[in-house]
C-alpha cells in the first residue's frame, strides 16, 4: 500500500493554477505541454513555484520563454496561397504559465485601484463589445448622437513600442518587479518558421516594438499602454469614447457648430497620442459619421462649419464598430439581408445532417439553430434602432430556422408554432439579453459607471461589490447550480436534493447551512438563519435586497465557525 501524505501549503496554493490551463494549448520548442503541467505531483509543484520566484525576483526570463515556432494556417474559405495563411506562434507552455499568474494578478490590482479609465472594455473581465452598443444606442438624457467617428490604428499591436509600455508601467507604479519582468519579456525574443517539417534559422522578432503573438499578458500591456490615450479623451467636453483593443469609438451630441470643434479635438489626440507609442492612425479603416438635421437651413450651416474644421477622416454614411452595422439612417435592410443569407445557408446545413431514419434529431438540429442562427441576431441587432417592419422580419426569420430544424412544413401558422414554445420572439429575447447584460457588467466599477451614465437600470443595481480576491478564490468552491429547480414546478426535485445534501454533510460538525428570506408584510426587513448540528441560529435584519441578506447570512456562519476554532 502507498501512504497518503497531505500536499504542502505551497502545493495546495499553486495547484489552482495548473488546473485552470488548457490542456489543448500546443507546445513549443521545449515540448512541455499543459497536460504534463496539470499532472505534476506535489514536490514539482513546490519546486515550479520555487523556479517562478526565482524568476520574479530576479526579472531575467530564460530564452526558451522567449522564443516562438511559428507555424502557418490557411485562412477559412479562401483559397491556399501565402497570402492567405495564417501564422500562429507557438511558446513555452511553462513560460505562458508565469505570464497567466502575473497577468492576473497585475489586472486584478489594477481593477481593484481603478488605474483603467471606465471607456476600456477590451480584454477585461465583465465587459464585452456589446458594452460599447450598449452606449451607442442611447446616451445620455435619450440624447442621440450627432457625429460619431470609427477610428482604428494600422497594425497596433505588430508596432506598439516598448518604451511605451514600460514608461506606462512605471508611472502607474506597479513595481519594480514587474517593470523588470515586462523588460525581460519584451527584450531578445526570438523566432523560427516551421512548415511541412522544415525548420528554418532563429531570427529575432519584435524588437524595441510590438507584442508577442500568442502571449497571455499581450493584451494587457496593450491596455496599459492606451492609457494616456483614454485619459486626454475623457477631458474633452462634451465628447464621449470607447476603447476596445485598436478600435475607438469616439462621438459627440453637440449641436452644429460645436460638433465639429469637439470631434476635431478628439480625432486630435488619437492621432498625437498613438504617434507617441509609434502608432498611426488608419485612416483608409476610419469613418466619419454626421446625423445630419432634418432642417435645410441647419443642414447647411452644419457642412459650413465641418469643412472650416477640415476634419482628418474620411466621410460615410454606414461604418462597422466591433461587427455592427452603423448607420445616420433608420435602414437596416443590409442588416436583414446578411442575418437571412446566414439563416438560409443553416438551413440547408440542417436539412443535410438531419433526415428521418439517420443524422441529427431534433434537439441536435435546434442547437444549430441557436449556435449559428440566434447568436448571429443577438450580437448586434437588440442594439440597433430597428424599425417595426425589420423586427417583424427576424422573427419571421427566426421561426423559419426553427421550421426547419423541428422537419414541419415552413407553412406551418405562425399560431401554431408559438404553442410549441420552443423559441422565443425577438422582443422577448432582446429583454432578456438587456437584463443579463445590466447584471453582468453591474458587477465591475466600469459597468455600473456606464449603467448610471445612460441610466439602464435601479439605483440599487449600481452599488458597489467587492470581488473575492485571487487568494480567496482558491479557498472557496462554488459549484454550479442544478437545473430544472424550479420552486413550483420541480418541489419534488429541490426536496430530493436537499435531503441528499443533508445525507452527505448534515452529521458534520463543521458545516453550516446558511440561507435568508423576506418578511412577510414588511419591506427591506429579511429573515437569516444559520443551522448545524450544534447551533440554530436566526436573526432579523434590514437590508436594501435579498443578496444582501444572504452576505449577511453567510457572514454570520463564517463568525460562528471561527468562534468555535
Amino acid at each position: 500500500t502507498t501512504s497518503w501524505t497531505r500536499p504542502s501549503p505551497k502545493a495546495k496554493s499553486e495547484r489552482p493554477w495548473l488546473e485552470s490551463i488548457k490542456t489543448t494549448s500546443a507546445p513549443g520548442q521545449d515540448k512541455i505541454t499543459n497536460c504534463m503541467l496539470r499532472n505534476l505531483d506535489d514536490n514539482s509543484v513546490e519546486r515550479l513555484t520555487d523556479y517562478f520566484n526565482e524568476l520574479w525576483t530576479s526579472g531575467n526570463l530564460p530564452s526558451s520563454f522567449r522564443h516562438a515556432t511559428v507555424c502557418f494556417i490557411p485562412k477559412p474559405g479562401k483559397p491556399l496561397m501565402l497570402e492567405n495563411l495564417r501564422p500562429i506562434s507557438l511558446t513555452s507552455c511553462v513560460g505562458k504559465l508565469l505570464e497567466r499568474i502575473i497577468q492576473v494578478r497585475v489586472q486584478e490590482y489594477m481593477e481593484e485601484n481603478n488605474l483603467f479609465t471606465h471607456q476600456m472594455f477590451g480584454f477585461r473581465r465583465h465587459l464585452s463589445t456589446q458594452d460599447v452598443f450598449i452606449q451607442l444606442r442611447e446616451e445620455e438624457d435619450n440624447k442621440k448622437w450627432t457625429a460619431l467617428a470609427a477610428l482604428d490604428l494600422k497594425k497596433a499591436f505588430d508596432r506598439i513600442s516598448h518604451a511605451a509600455i514600460l514608461r506606462q508601467i512605471s508611472q502607474l507604479g506597479l513595481g519594480k518587479r514587474t517593470y523588470n519582468y515586462v523588460r525581460s519579456f519584451l527584450s531578445d525574443r526570438t523566432a523560427n518558421i516551421q512548415l511541412e517539417g522544415d525548420t528554418s534559422e532563429t531570427f529575432p522578432v519584435n524588437v524595441g516594438s510590438g507584442t508577442p503573438q500568442g502571449a497571455v499578458i499581450s493584451p494587457l500591456l496593450f491596455n496599459i499602454a492606451m492609457l494616456p490615450m483614454s485619459r486626454k479623451l475623457e477631458q474633452v467636453a462634451g465628447l464621449q469614447h470607447a476603447i476596445y483593443a485598436d478600435d475607438i469609438t469616439i462621438w459627440t451630441a453637440h449641436p452644429s457648430p460645436y460638433m465639429g470643434k469637439v470631434m476635431k479635438t478628439g480625432v486630435e489626440i488619437v492621432k498625437e497620442e498613438a504617434a507617441k507609442m509609434g502608432l498611426e492612425l488608419a485612416t483608409e479603416k476610419s469613418a466619419l459619421l454626421v446625423r445630419p438635421p432634418s432642417q435645410r437651413a441647419l443642414r447647411e450651416e452644419m457642412e459650413f462649419y465641418l469643412k472650416l474644421q477640415k476634419i482628418d477622416v474620411p466621410r460615410a454614411e454606414r461604418v462597422r464598430i466591433l461587427g455592427m452595422t452603423v448607420t445616420i439612417k433608420r435602414e437596416q435592410s443590409s442588416l436583414i439581408a446578411d442575418i437571412k443569407r446566414n439563416a438560409d445557408n443553416v438551413a440547408r446545413l440542417v436539412r443535410r445532417v438531419s433526415r428521418k431514419s439517420y443524422g441529427l434529431k431534433e434537439n441536435g438540429t435546434c442547437r444549430l439553430v441557436q449556435a449559428f442562427v440566434l447568436s448571429r441576431i443577438m450580437y448586434a441587432a437588440p442594439y440597433m434602432d430597428l424599425t417595426e417592419a425589420s423586427i417583424k422580419q427576424l422573427n419571421g426569420i427566426v421561426r423559419k430556422a426553427f421550421k426547419i430544424a423541428l422537419g414541419i412544413p415552413v407553412s406551418t401558422s405562425t399560431e401554431a408554432m408559438e404553442q410549441l414554445g420552443i423559441y422565443n420572439s425577438f422582443e422577448e429575447m432582446r429583454s432578456a439579453q438587456k437584463q443579463s447584460q445590466v447584471l453582468r457588467i453591474s458587477r465591475t466599477e466600469t459597468g455600473r459607471r456606464t449603467l448610471q451614465r445612460i441610466k439602464e437600470c435601479e439605483q440599487h443595481v449600481l452599488r458597489s461589490r467587492n470581488a473575492i480576491s485571487q487568494e480567496w478564490k482558491h479557498s472557496v468552491r462554488v459549484p454550479p447550480l442544478p437545473k430544472n429547480m424550479d420552486t413550483e414546478r420541480n418541489k419534488d426535485r429541490r426536496e430530493a436534493r436537499a435531503k441528499a445534501l443533508d445525507k452527505l454533510h448534515g452529521d458534520q460538525e463543521h458545516v453550516y447551512h446558511a440561507d435568508a428570506g423576506p418578511c412577510p408584510g414588511t419591506w427591506n426587513k429579511y429573515v437569516i438563519a444559520v443551522y448545524s448540528t450544534n447551533d440554530k441560529t436566526t436573526a432579523s435584519i434590514s437590508a436594501e435586497n435579498i443578496d444582501e441578506a444572504e452576505e449577511v447570512a453567510v457572514a454570520l456562519a463564517l463568525t460562528i465557525a471561527a468562534s468555535r476554532t
